[in-house]
C-alpha cells in the first residue's frame, strides 16, 4: 500500500517524537482507517515502511505531498518538456489535495474543494449524459459518475498523468471512467450532452481564447440543457470583470444566465 505524508502528518510525528511517544495514528489518504506510526529515535515505521525522520522533516514548511513506497520517498511533482511543473499539494488538513501548475493552483477559490464539488453535483445531478471539459483532478467526474454517464476531456496530458499519483483521484482510474486527451477546437466532434461543465484555465492574456465567443458557441452546439462554467480567479485582473464579460457573451447567445460569484460559477440554460 502507498503511504502519503503532508506537513500536517509530519508535524504530528515530529511533536510526538519530541515528547517521547512511541506511536501515534495519522490520516490514511486511501482508506478510511487510520495509519499507525511507530516512532524510534531517528526513524519511523509505517505500514512496514521504515523512513528516516530527517528525510521528511523538510515537509514541515511545505505544501508538498510525498508518497512512500517500498523503495523510496517521492515528492509528487511532474516536470514537462515545456518547462512547466505539476505538483500535488495539500491546502488544508481536512480538504482534498490540490494541484500547483507552475505556481498557479488548479483550485484557487478561498473555500474547501469538497464544497465546490458538492455545489457542482447539486447543479448537475439530474442529468444523464455529462461532459466535463478540464479534468479538475477528476473530482467532478468521480462524483457525477455515481448517477450519470460522464466523459472527461483534458487538453493537458500531464494533468491526467499526475492524477495517477493523487489518492483522491484514485476512483477515476479504478472505476475506469471514460476520458480523452483532446483540444477545445475539436469539442464538436464529441456529440451532444445534456449538461456540459466547462473548466477553462485561469484568465490571462495567454488563455483569453478559452473565454471567447467562438469557444462559447462551440459549447452551445453540443450542450442540450445546461452549460456550467467553473471559473477560477485570475492571478491578475478583476474577477468580477471576467464574470460580467462572460455573462454578456452567454446572454448574446440566447442563454438565461445566473451567476454564483462566491463559487465562481456561471450557470446557463
Amino acid at each position: 500500500m502507498r503511504v502519503f505524508l503532508t506537513s500536517y502528518d509530519v508535524r504530528k510525528i515530529y511533536v510526538a517524537s519530541q515528547v517521547g511517544k512511541e506511536s501515534i495514528f495519522i490520516k490514511n489518504y486511501e482508506k478510511d482507517r487510520k495509519l499507525q506510526v511507530k516512532i524510534y529515535n531517528d526513524r519511523i515505521l509505517v505500514e512496514n515502511k521504515e523512513i528516516p525522520l530527517k528525510d521528511i522533516l523538510w515537509l514541515l514548511n511545505s505544501r508538498s505531498v510525498v508518497m512512500v513506497d517500498d523503495k523510496d520517498i517521492y515528492d509528487l511533482t511532474l516536470y514537462s518538456n515545456t518547462g512547466k511543473f505539476y505538483r500535488i499539494v495539500c491546502c488544508g488538513d481536512l480538504d482534498m489535495f490540490n494541484l500547483d501548475v507552475s505556481g498557479s493552483l488548479l483550485y484557487s477559490k478561498n473555500m474547501p474543494i469538497k464544497d465546490i464539488i458538492n455545489k457542482i453535483y447539486d447543479e448537475c445531478k439530474d442529468f444523464n449524459k455529462i461532459l466535463v471539459f478540464g479534468s479538475k483532478l477528476g473530482y467532478y467526474s468521480i462524483e457525477l459518475s455515481k448517477n450519470a454517464n460522464v466523459l472527461t476531456v483534458e487538453e493537458d496530458k500531464n494533468i491526467l498523468e499526475i492524477m495517477k499519483y493523487n489518492p483522491f483521484s484514485r476512483e477515476f482510474f479504478d472505476n475506469k471512467l471514460p476520458f480523452r486527451i483532446d483540444s477545445i477546437y475539436n469539442i464538436e466532434r464529441l456529440g451532444s450532452f445534456d449538461c456540459v461543465i466547462y473548466c477553462p484555465p485561469p484568465y490571462s492574456n495567454s488563455s483569453r481564447y478559452y473565454y471567447s465567443s467562438p469557444v462559447l458557441k462551440r459549447l452551445k452546439r453540443i450542450c442540450k440543457k445546461k452549460l456550467l462554467l467553473d471559473i477560477e480567479r485570475p492571478m491578475k485582473g478583476n474577477f468580477s470583470k471576467v464574470i460580467i464579460n462572460l455573462r454578456s457573451k452567454l446572454e448574446n447567445l440566447g442563454y438565461t444566465v445566473k451567476v454564483d460569484e462566491e463559487y465562481g460559477l456561471i450557470i446557463s440554460e
